[in-house]
């Protein structure tokens, strides 16, 4: 009807008029963020997320040019990297018992050190035992540069994306991935395999440990 196509108008303007402002402040908004701007006009979350993407597909970019991004889930544990970030700060990823939340990849300008290999795990139980048991057997000398990662689940667009920029800029690294083997582990792999279909993020040759479908099939 009318209406309808009136509020979707209505929507569509005022997303691009948040999202235009964020853009000359040169801010970064989180989708539920936006969404609480103005709640009496989205009424609901999804439907500014589906602003947000007909935006993005309409200037065909992804979401993240137009200062974008959704909340990050993911942590990380390893050593050794040093992240140079825009605000002049930097972080080092060590392996010293401190975990740290994955950053977005617009505000990295600078990476320095090698990895030997990128262990990403899908359930932050597991994330955490790595954690321990690499800083309690492994304290000391004689440690290999790695990065275990989790985005707790299913791996969202900050995660994604900053594997992604790791595969780019240190292609010599192996990427490992332990999930449980069954549809949803398998889906989760499949996932950071291919990655996001609006970026480049994929890691083609990300090996999965653990139990393989000829592991069961052998023993039958």
């Amino acid at each position: 009807s009318s209406m309808v196509r009136l509020r979707r108008a209505a929507v569509q303007m005022r997303c691009a008029l948040i999202i235009h402002h964020e853009l000359q402040t040169n801010r970064r908004i989180q989708k539920r963020d936006l969404f609480y701007r103005d709640v009496l006009l989205f009424q609901n979350q999804h439907t500014s997320d589906r602003a947000i993407h007909t935006l993005a597909q309409a200037c065909k970019v992804p979401r993240e040019a137009m200062n974008v991004v959704g909340a990050s889930r993911g942590i990380m544990y390893g050593g050794w990297l040093r992240l140079t970030m825009s605000c002049g700060g930097i972080s080092d990823i060590l392996a010293n018992g401190h975990k740290h939340v994955v950053p977005y990849c617009q505000d990295i300008v600078g990476l320095d050190g090698n990895l030997d290999f990128v262990l990403i795990v899908e359930k932050e139980a597991v994330f955490e035992l790595v954690m321990c048991a690499w800083h309690r057997v492994y304290d000391g000398v004689g440690r290999r540069p790695f990065l275990v990662i989790t985005a707790k689940g299913y791996p969202d667009r900050a995660t994604s994306l900053f594997l992604g920029m790791l595969r780019r800029q240190r292609p010599c690294t192996r990427f490992l991935i332990l999930v449980d083997w069954d549809p949803f582990g398998m889906d989760i792999y499949c996932k950071y395999k291919a990655g996001l279909k609006d970026t480049f993020c994929a890691i083609v040759d990300l090996e999965l440990l653990g139990l393989h479908h000829s592991d069961v099939t052998s023993t039958v």
